[in-house]
């Protein structure tokens, strides 16, 4: 619980950061920093390769030095990833989100330092020792908030995208300094004997890891392509309207991932060496139903709020309930499939769950791209549930095609 309360402090001040930065900047500064956060986090989860999933299944219960080794060997793999698709980063976010060479040049650091910030939860979760790493950055994203935040409350209008950049770059190269040196001064790494040279290990990673970022990337695309093919086909103010209630709903799949999947994940993977798959399911089932009531009664509380103020609040922001809702429903969908396809990666098909996230994300591409094309913002947020429907109908299939056989 301790590392799921710093956790849900570090995430709950970024969100709030980035939505309150969202709302407050006119819809063109909107769209552009929406579009940067979203290319931030695709990039920072590519940095990282999905190698902490490799890590936790070799080395969960393992001595404090068995794992000081493999986040040491891990360093050279992810810094050699940073500077090989750096440069990609600065053109797609140039480009798409018509920054400037400074702003783009902020950004860079963002990006970078995500990248660390998001391992000090991905290490934290497989040992304790790494929990003061994401207390860290839990203080980095309150210090940034804080940063933007009399601005958000009192002086909206007077925020702009170089201050909220410049405040978050600043925050992040900070935090990167921090965990870095403290990682230094804590680190007791065991030997590495696998006769193997530095540019051995990395390429070697890159094929252990490959399923899994065929994986993960796969659907972290399925749940941000409708921000980047609008920012593609849209004016950026509709663009800006557009995240404005996305970033809403992602609440929902950060809620889902700190307070449930994470958390359980090595539980589930352990259970697995013992239970069959019922029993698993049977493990999920309470946090399936939990993540539900959640979601539903944030909802519900945020209808009551509207209907009070008078619409205040959607009229301001320019924003719909029914949107919202839809967006939300496509939400809880995706997060009861990700909990099923948990089940296979316990098994080790991580086959199966990248074969039914692939055609899910194709159909739903095309329908997305073909609905904001005709449709416009209407198109993408129908198109949205019915993505995450055929992918919870095929992983469904899927699992329960495997366990019967």
């Amino acid at each position: 619980m301790y590392l799921v309360t710093i956790k849900f402090l570090e995430v709950l001040s970024r969100a709030l950061f980035v939505v309150g930065t969202s709302y407050s900047l006119s819809l063109g500064g909107a769209g552009q920093f929406g579009i940067t956060a979203t290319w931030i986090g695709l990039f920072a989860f590519a940095f990282n390769w999905e190698r902490q999933v490799d890590i936790q299944r070799r080395h969960a219960g393992d001595s404090d030095a068995v794992f000081d080794r493999a986040v040491k060997v891990a360093l050279p793999f992810w810094g050699f990833n940073q500077v090989i698709m750096m440069p990609l980063f600065l053109l797609v976010v140039g480009g798409m989100a018509k920054l400037t060479p400074m702003q783009l040049g902020l950004a860079a650091v963002i990006v970078s330092c995500e990248h660390v910030a998001n391992q000090t939860y991905q290490m934290a979760l497989i040992s304790n020792r790494y929990t003061p790493f994401l207390a860290i950055v839990a203080a980095k994203n309150v210090a940034v908030l804080l940063a933007v935040l009399p601005y958000i409350l009192f002086f909206p209008s007077r925020l702009t995208l170089d201050y909220a950049l410049a405040s978050w770059a600043i925050g992040q190269a900070v935090c990167a300094v921090a965990v870095f040196g403290l990682w230094l001064h804590r680190r007791r790494p065991a030997p590495v004997d696998d006769g193997l040279n530095g540019w051995q290990r990395v390429f070697r990673q890159h094929r252990a890891s490959f399923t899994h970022f065929q994986i993960g990337l796969i659907a972290i695309l399925a749940l941000q392509s409708d921000r980047l093919i609008i920012g593609w086909l849209l004016p950026i103010e509709q663009t800006g309207i557009y995240l404005r209630h996305i970033l809403i709903v992602s609440f929902i799949y950060q809620y889902f991932n700190v307070a449930s999947y994470g958390r359980i994940m090595p539980r589930v993977f352990a259970a697995a060496q013992e239970e069959d798959d019922a029993q698993l399911f049977q493990r999920v089932l309470p946090e399936i139903t939990h993540v539900i009531l959640v979601v539903s009664l944030a909802f519900a509380v945020g209808i009551c709020v509207d209907v009070v103020t008078g619409g205040l609040i959607t009229q301001r922001y320019h924003l719909s309930l029914i949107y919202g809702g839809v967006l939300t429903l496509g939400a809880l969908l995706r997060v009861v499939a990700d909990f099923v396809g948990m089940i296979a990666n316990a098994r080790m098909r991580e086959d199966v769950i990248r074969r039914q996230q692939l055609i899910a994300f194709s159909v739903g591409s095309i329908l997305l791209a073909g609905g904001v094309y005709r449709f416009g913002i209407v198109g993408a947020v129908i198109a949205t549930p019915i993505t995450s429907a055929i992918y919870l109908f095929l992983i469904q299939r899927a699992v329960r095609a495997f366990s019967e056989s």
